[in-house]
């Protein structure tokens, strides 16, 4: 089971950050939607304030987190283009696809590079 949900887990961090961002919004307000709902007419303006204070703070860290590899692009980028060509870049398991997949087509680039010059 644990492995299953790991598994589930690094499939989520691995899918397009739209697609997290809506799931998680999504998630938080059918769960909002519930607890406005039983809770006393009273509560229902704090429920919805919490839901909101939520919403932007995941929102927020999501797309923290899942634009952080482009700083490590980035700063293979620099490594190379201060002479290091053994640089490549290595997705993390948090990684948007499509940025991981940007980062793969570089270090192909950098291989073909490195091909070039070795057969010159």
């Amino acid at each position: 089971m644990k492995g299953g949900f790991v598994a589930m887990v690094r499939r989520f961090l691995a899918t397009p950050l739209l697609m997290k961002l809506v799931f998680a919004d999504l998630f938080i307000n059918i769960t909002a939607l519930v607890a406005v709902q039983r809770a006393p007419y009273e509560q229902s303006t704090e429920i919805l304030a919490g839901a909101f204070v939520f919403t932007l703070v995941l929102n927020g860290l999501l797309v923290y987190w899942a634009l952080l590899p482009l700083q490590m692009l980035e700063q293979t980028a620099r490594q190379v283009s201060q002479g290091d060509l053994g640089a490549r870049f290595e997705a993390p398991a948090i990684s948007d696809r499509n940025i991981a997949r940007i980062g793969a087509t570089f270090n192909d680039l950098l291989d073909s590079l490195t091909a070039d010059r070795a057969r010159v």
